[in-house]
């Protein structure tokens, strides 16, 4: 995994077969690291992705509330 530097992921979550749009932006995660600093867990990178919020939008979505 050597020449892979940063990736960008994207969750998708899935209802009845149909996917459902979160409308979330994809996580960046790279292999920057300074020394001391901590490492970051991806709801600290991003609070759009602390399970509370994913799960009340899944659920919300999966419902058929498209708002």
């Amino acid at each position: 995994l050597g020449p892979f530097k940063a990736t960008h992921v994207v969750l998708n979550f899935h209802s009845n077969g149909e996917i459902l749009d979160l409308d979330l932006p994809p996580i960046h995660l790279d292999d920057k690291v300074v020394p001391g600093d901590p490492v970051r867990a991806i709801p600290e990178i991003d609070e759009q992705y602390t399970i509370e919020k994913l799960v009340a939008r899944v659920l919300k979505l999966a419902s058929g509330d498209k708002k």
